[in-house]
């Protein structure tokens, strides 16, 4: 195993609130042998030319597990104008106006694949295909900056296929901003084949960002960073740095790990399921009894911890752009423990 020795010594040579990751430091990661691959992975990366940069932490709405969403969308639509991400597939099936595509400065459009293949009590899916999906994208108006996600296919394809499938999408609707999610290639096998992935860039093809379910990068926190490292460093010795974007992760703390692996978007629904603060993510219903509001309105009590959250991300957001612009861990706002903590976990991302 090749260990980061200088990015080793910074973290143990500086003092606590002053610790930095440089953004000239350099991770060395083995490429399977006794040779090292160098690259600085946390940077602020333009999302095509768009005009917008990374990082950004992105409020998801879904009617998986949320229905209905509409009333939620319009409840909240006027305090997500920055970013959002919906589902073509809401739109399609009415849960979603039109209009929900235009509702942030940069709206991201899923293409539904986590609610037409729910097989959970949170949702009874309804039939959804590529041709629903392209009739949504033949709606779509140029009235913001929309970026469009690349087909899931619920039955699963080998790597080459993928990418094949997300080139004729994208070449058909040339006039968005097109985001190529990367899944699983068979629905047996759990994980992203990364090393199919890395051995087939660079990628000829118009994607803006490269996208992964974090549930399928890894079996672990430390393995799906680890994967997030390799992938950002195939990229760049490829010649292109387009943002990755992890797809259901909105854990302030994943989030920083993730961050400082590679990643640079990241979105969810946690916001509208649980209460964001700096020590994590809690239950709706503990935050309520720890906060001694039991006795009020449940719907209320709720749409304020919603509005709490967006705030939340706002704040996180803001500390992982000074991170990415400084490289200052104290930037991120982690107590001396999760300093440490932070530290640690990287210097494991970068002994892989």
């Amino acid at each position: 195993m090749a260990v980061d020795t200088a990015f080793h010594s910074t973290l143990r040579s500086a003092v606590p609130g002053e610790r930095h990751f440089p953004a000239d430091c350099v991770h060395l990661v083995s490429t399977g042998g006794s040779s090292v691959s160098r690259d600085p992975p946390v940077s602020r990366r333009a999302i095509g030319n768009t005009g917008f940069l990374t990082p950004l932490v992105v409020p998801s709405y879904s009617s998986r597990g949320f229905s209905p969403i509409g009333s939620k969308f319009d409840l909240f639509s006027s305090h997500t104008t920055s970013t959002s991400l919906v589902s073509a597939y809401d739109i399609y099936h009415g849960a979603l106006p039109m209009s929900a595509a235009y509702g942030s400065d940069l709206v991201f459009v899923d293409s539904g694949g986590y609610e037409a293949y729910a097989n959970s009590e949170l949702a009874e899916p309804r039939p959804w295909s590529l041709d629903a999906y392209r009739t949504i994208l033949s709606k779509l108006e140029d009235r913001t900056t929309l970026v469009t996600v690349t087909f899931d296919f619920g039955s699963r394809k080998p790597i080459d296929e993928q990418l094949e499938a997300a080139k004729q999408l994208a070449d058909d609707f040339p006039h968005f901003f097109w985001d190529l999610l990367v899944k699983p290639e068979s629905t047996t096998e759990p994980y992203v084949n990364v090393g199919a992935l890395i051995a087939r860039m660079p990628l000829k093809a118009p994607f803006a960002i490269l996208g992964f379910a974090e549930s399928e990068l890894g079996s672990s926190v430390l393995e799906r960073a680890r994967n997030i490292l390799l992938i950002r460093r195939a990229l760049t010795e490829t010649g292109s740095d387009p943002p990755i974007h992890v797809f259901g992760c909105l854990d302030p703390f994943a989030i920083r790990y993730y961050l400082a692996a590679g990643a640079d978007i990241f979105d969810g629904l946690q916001w509208l399921r649980s209460v964001m603060t700096e020590e994590g993510l809690f239950r709706l219903s503990s935050r309520i009894v720890r906060e001694d509001r039991w006795d009020k309105d449940e719907n209320t009590v709720e749409a304020s911890f919603r509005m709490r959250n967006l705030d939340t991300m706002r704040a996180l957001q803001r500390n992982l752009t000074h991170f990415a612009d400084t490289g200052e861990i104290a930037s991120l706002a982690l107590s001396p423990i999760e300093e440490d903590r932070f530290a640690r976990l990287i210097r494991s991302v970068g002994e892989a």
